[in-house]
């Protein structure tokens, strides 16, 4: 039966075919969609369950890890960091060094194209990653130290749930000051929790006072309810971690990856007996041994003449004589267990040691039973408890391949010279060359660089994303997924697919309707700004699988990329014209306060930070060799609003003020250099030496 037409509402304007409801966007046998367009046109949505994406898996190690290096066909195995906090650990690490090496880049740098398995790594930790509730605890911690400088009582175990209470445990009763609300209502307790209601600003101004107490605050785990579990292993002494062989070293390995990637540990010793060194994630005060006498033989050395002092906890909250009051922490294998067990542990020094239990699985302990002091995470037959506390937990384990895949992340986006090898192809993100690297020629430059100029619509990534027309018109987005979704097409032209989009921008399955509604937004969101041409539509529809933007929809990247290029093979005078149209693009760091998870974990991050670095560094090269002074600090600001500290766009403006014969500009260039390297962690405070160079020269 043929439906009459319905007549047009008298007040409601007739709806323009550029907002029509999105039907192309969902496959054909799939859910009905609800026309979010029009309120009279509804259709019954019925909810189907996920199918393309699992859950992650939880937090545990199996009962076995002898097989884990193939399970699930997966690149990498989130389970490890199932906690989160191990995963802003690692990702704090490979930020600082990718820092580091981008730095030094030059303005003719490359960037190898990053393998597929490393995309899956980052992509798995950056989905874990919890820095609001790392922060939380390190103002816990100081505030609790606040209460308990004046008293020989320690911290020993901490922790945070994932609404933000904290509960810590001491050595002794202790009385903690409001907002700390004691475990069993007396005035003196061995328990304290802080409510997850406490804001943090509360927390400040008596955290602020202190230095953070516990250097060696290692995560050992998370219960059930996902509250992560902390042992201060100096405070402990000794943790052993009882349970089948494989299951027990992987937990030891963990243990040591997630104190290794803590900024708080980053003058803190570690020292592995049998432990391989990719576990201590390249960490600047790492010692790998063969012998637990070797181990305590350099712990000596390293500890010096304060080595008897067991009173670090209150020295290092009050910043006693501006040392740091470091801790050795031995990492020790179950097959050198036995050695550790016969040597009697030194103040300032502690261990983690692996143990096997004999049939695999060891009886839970009690009180009564576990020996004094002594704290232990034991394998049961249904689960791990962290001992004599009775905690149930699952613990963190990293086998040696996911070790392996850290390892090759940290090492990744080794930034290359055009000297080195093949030209780079600075309009890779114009090209959507995906290795990055061009032929000598400029070949095929030519169309892409007329489509790149006329453009009408503008996705900004340079900085704050956003989306301009030729007007300087802004558009407005009524749902962020919907700009995330447009800054991801124009930023994969060339392999924009519907499957793609959403493997990006969520970390779980969502239904075709949602997705369906983003890219009708989106669309929608375009046409307001700025009308397609007739026939056209900025988003294209397809009943396939592509999601294909017109070609006068373009990136700042793209455009500065391809002025770059074209400014390569021009005179001087148009050259320095052609990069300062495009320098003018850069407004900040790339996909600036946004919590995108692909920009970095693809390395398109990475690629436009050496992109804007390479324009600015070209632009003032050329002004400087002009003796336009002024003109090279404004280049080199705009990189420098990138990546601070850059090695050449500093090593420019140090040139600019020698030549204006300003030597105190060079100093104050300098120290602002300094400044930036000090403040990275893990960092020696070594400056480069082509800077170090310069200097004595200027």
């Amino acid at each position: 039966r043929e439906r009459p037409e319905r007549p047009q509402h008298p007040d409601r304007p007739e709806r323009p075919a550029s907002e029509a409801p999105d039907t192309a966007d969902v496959p054909a046998p799939t859910t009905p969609v609800q026309a979010d367009d029009d309120p009279l046109e509804t259709k019954p949505t019925v909810a189907q369950p996920a199918t393309s994406n699992e859950e992650p898996p939880p937090l545990t190690v199996p009962d076995s890890l002898d097989d884990v290096e193939g399970t699930s066909g997966d690149p990498f195995s989130p389970a490890a960091f199932g906690a989160g906090a191990l995963a802003i650990g690692v990702l704090a690490v490979v930020d600082t060094r990718r820092r580091r090496r981008l730095r030094s880049s030059s303005v003719t740098a490359r960037l190898p194209q990053r393998p597929v398995a490393l995309v899956d790594t980052e992509r798995s930790l950056r989905r874990l990653e919890s820095p609001e509730r790392h922060a939380r605890l390190d103002l816990s911690l100081r505030s609790a130290a606040a209460s308990m400088v004046g008293g020989h009582e320690r911290i020993r175990i901490v922790m945070i749930d994932a609404r933000g209470g904290v509960t810590v445990m001491t050595s002794g009763p202790v009385s903690l000051a409001r907002p700390w609300r004691s475990h069993d209502d007396g005035p003196a307790s061995s328990r304290w929790d802080l409510p997850a209601a406490v804001p943090i600003e509360d927390l400040a101004p008596a955290g602020r006072q202190f230095d953070a107490p516990c250097v060696a605050l290692a995560l050992v785990g998370a219960t059930a309810s996902g509250a992560q579990v902390y042992v201060d292993l100096e405070s402990v002494g000794s943790l052993t971690v009882v349970g089948r062989a494989a299951a027990a070293e992987h937990v030891v390995c963990a243990i040591a990856a997630g104190l290794a990637s803590q900024v708080l540990a980053e003058s803190a010793h570690l020292v592995g007996v049998g432990v391989p060194a990719t576990a201590f994630l390249r960490h600047p005060n790492h010692h790998v041994v063969e012998s637990v006498d070797e181990a305590f033989e350099l712990a000596g050395d390293l500890l010096g003449s304060d080595a008897e002092r067991d009173e670090t906890f209150r020295l290092r909250a009050r910043h006693t004589s501006g040392r740091a009051w470091e801790p050795v922490v031995l990492f020790v294998a179950a097959r050198h267990g036995d050695d550790l067990r016969a040597e009697v542990i030194p103040a300032r020094v502690a261990a983690v040691v692996a143990e096997a239990a004999p049939d695999g699985v060891t009886k839970p302990a009690s009180e009564d039973t576990c020996p004094e002091g002594d704290v232990r995470v034991v394998q049961g037959a249904a689960t791990w408890t962290l001992q004599p506390h009775a905690i149930e937990l699952d613990p963190v384990g990293l086998s040696s391949s996911e070790l392996e895949q850290i390892d090759q992340l940290i090492d990744a986006d080794v930034v290359l010279d055009e000297r080195d090898g093949a030209r780079a192809d600075v309009g890779a993100l114009v090209a959507g060359n995906g290795a990055g690297v061009a032929d000598d020629g400029d070949a095929g430059d030519d169309g892409i660089d007329e489509r790149v100029e006329d453009w009408d619509v503008l996705v900004r990534v340079m900085g704050l994303v956003d989306v301009i027309d030729r007007d300087g018109n802004t558009g407005e987005f009524t749902k962020s997924k919907s700009l995330e979704l447009l800054a991801w097409a124009a930023t994969h032209r060339d392999r924009s697919t519907r499957q793609g989009a959403r493997t990006a921008l969520w970390d779980v399955d969502v239904r075709d309707a949602t997705f369906a509604n983003i890219v009708s937004e989106a669309r929608r969101a375009l046409a307001r700004m700025r009308q397609p041409a007739d026939g056209h539509e900025w988003l294209a529809r397809t009943m396939n699988a592509t999601l294909r933007l017109d070609e006068r929809v373009t990136t700042d990247a793209e455009v500065i990329a391809a002025s770059l290029r074209r400014a390569r093979r021009q005179e001087a005078a148009a050259a320095v014209a052609t990069l300062r149209s495009a320098v003018k693009l850069i407004r900040g760091v790339p996909f600036a306060d946004t919590a995108y998870l692909w920009p970095d974990a693809e390395g398109i991050t990475s690629q436009m930070v050496v992109l804007a670095t390479s324009c600015c560094g070209e632009l003032a090269r050329r002004l400087l060799d002009a003796d336009d002074h002024e003109g090279v600090f404004w280049a080199t600001g705009q990189g420098l609003k990138v990546l601070p500290g850059h090695e050449e766009l500093i090593g420019l403006r140090m040139r600019a003020h020698a030549r204006k014969g300003d030597r105190s500009g060079v100093r104050q260039e300098w120290e602002t250099y300094e400044r930036v390297v000090l403040a990275d962690p893990w960092s020696d405070g070594e400056p480069a030496p082509c800077l170090v160079k310069l200097r004595r020269e200027l």
